[in-house]
């Protein structure tokens, strides 16, 4: 048996990278005898709300349309709130908000590490009721012009998420 530390999440935390915003397109999908049709779509890994819509044809005078909504989200999320832009040398607290989607509480563990950025490597926990959201803020800070990449992950028992997002680092203009 492996030796695991108890704070560590059981599950591994892996990075959604497939964050289209069109699930599908299917411009030819044709019905059957009693007018249903039925696609099939792996949604991409965003949790966000997609809009469903559907427009039929038949004919030069036959329309109708259709929509709805789907809801892809996972047990625990964890999304920044990151400014738009750094200069280098700034300081700033990186906003991390994690969110329990479950009917339990959660005590989840929050960090964050980074390319051509500083970021405080320790790692945070904190308490998430069910259904309830909770914000982690961790002093970062610019090293020098060009793209800083930061990571932050976030686990609690079986759950886990993590994201990944680029900041444009800027020269001021003035000292």
């Amino acid at each position: 048996a492996k030796n695991k530390a108890p704070d560590m999440p059981e599950t591994p935390i892996v990075l959604r990278k497939d964050l289209t915003a069109l699930a599908l397109w299917a411009p030819r999908t044709r019905t059957d005898a009693r007018g249903h049709a039925e696609v099939s779509v792996k949604l991409p890994e965003s949790t966000t709300r997609y809009r469903v819509m559907a427009i039929a044809a038949a004919d030069a005078t036959k329309f109708g349309s259709g929509e709805a909504n789907i809801t892809a989200r996972l047990p625990l999320i964890v999304r920044a709130s990151p400014p738009r832009f750094l200069n280098f040398g700034d300081k700033f607290e990186l906003s991390v908000v994690v969110q329990n989607q479950t009917d339990k509480p959660m005590t989840v563990s929050v960090a964050a590490r980074a390319l051509n950025a500083a970021v405080d490597a320790r790692g945070r926990r904190v308490q998430v009721a069910p259904g309830d959201r909770a914000e982690v803020r961790i002093p970062s800070s610019a090293k020098s012009p060009g793209k800083a990449r930061f990571q932050v992950a976030a686990g609690s028992g079986h759950h886990a998420d993590a994201a990944e997002f680029d900041l444009p680092v800027w020269t001021p203009a003035t000292t």
